[in-house]
């Protein structure tokens, strides 16, 4: 995912409800552990990251999410979630368009 979205030159932000559901914490601390250790200083020197947020990995709650992803119609996002938040996100973001709601496990706004 990291590497995609270095490739891209998008942002990658990951996707979980963590707050909601403990058992996701552990989804979000591996994928931070991994961009921190192998992405983060390759993403600042390419000059991706969201704004004013000095490379650090950045974390959307899926509800949240759901609402970038139809206010950032110029892409430039990528996003990682547990399959749980995946399935709600493809569902709602279908709702929106009026699509039978099939989106690929890898989604990048590009």
């Amino acid at each position: 995912f990291f590497q995609r979205c270095l490739e891209q030159g998008v942002t990658p932000y990951v996707v979980t409800k963590k707050t909601v559901f403990k058992w996701q914490e552990g989804f979000w601390t591996r994928m931070k552990d991994v961009y921190d250790e192998h992405y983060r200083e390759k993403f600042i020197l390419a000059g991706i990251s969201a704004p004013s947020k000095n490379g650090e990995l950045q974390h959307l709650i899926s509800d949240a999410a759901t609402m970038q992803i139809i206010r950032w119609n110029d892409g430039g996002f990528g996003m990682a979630s547990h399959n749980y938040d995946g399935d709600v996100l493809s569902d709602e973001i279908a709702q929106v368009h009026r699509s039978p709601g099939f989106m690929t496990s890898n989604l990048i706004g590009k």
